[in-house]
């Protein structure tokens, strides 16, 4: 869980840095790592499935109601960064002429 935080926040710096130099393909590239790996995180962090709907819930009724609020916060967190980052590549994408993927990930994003 650390180990993924630590690659997802170097590739978003390096992204920011492509995106800065107007080498947008790189930064293409780098923010869709970003979203794969979050998207890892999130199914096994938050046992989701990939339209991010809970696979078991009953192990989340066992939980009492403060570890049901944490867990819920730190999940309400992760999907705004995670929908964070898809509308970082949506923008960049249309810097880059691509439009019709900027949509997809701003539809993506739309969906969290």
């Amino acid at each position: 869980s650390t180990f993924i935080k630590i690659i997802i926040t170097l590739y978003n710096n390096i992204a920011c840095c492509y995106q800065k130099q107007k080498n947008f393909q790189q930064c293409i590239i780098s923010l869709k790592k970003i979203i794969k790996y979050y998207n890892d995180y999130l199914q096994t962090r938050f046992n989701v499935d990939n339209d991010i709907n809970f696979k078991d819930l009953e192990e989340f009724d066992k939980k009492s109601k403060s570890e049901k609020l944490k867990y819920l916060g730190d999940f309400i967190l992760q999907i705004r960064f995670s929908a964070k980052y898809r509308l970082q590549l949506c923008a960049v994408l249309s810097q880059n002429d691509e439009h019709k993927e900027a949509l997809k990930y701003s539809k993506e994003a739309y969906k969290m």
